[in-house]
């Protein structure tokens, strides 16, 4: 399980990062780099599962705790 810190975080993925959870996302403040992983935002699979949304990168999830899919974009994302 991911948390970052006070401020604004960018949470760093790589190709094998497999299913990962970050506790404390914070849309339009936090980012999630996923420049390693050589994808577009339209590749990106976005979904709920229960509380969580989960963003499917196609080497591996990444959840999101407490967050709607409508309330993360493009912009959340570094690519």
């Amino acid at each position: 399980m991911l948390r970052g810190g006070g401020g604004a975080d960018v949470f760093v993925f790589s190709r094998a990062h497999g299913e990962d959870k970050i506790r404390d996302f914070r849309p339009e403040l936090d980012q999630i780099d996923l420049s390693a992983l050589r994808v577009t935002y339209e590749a990106l699979d976005i979904s709920r599962a229960g509380r969580l949304t989960v963003v499917d990168t196609g080497a591996g999830e990444i959840r999101l705790s407490g967050l709607h899919p409508d309330q993360i974009d493009a912009d959340d994302f570094l690519f």
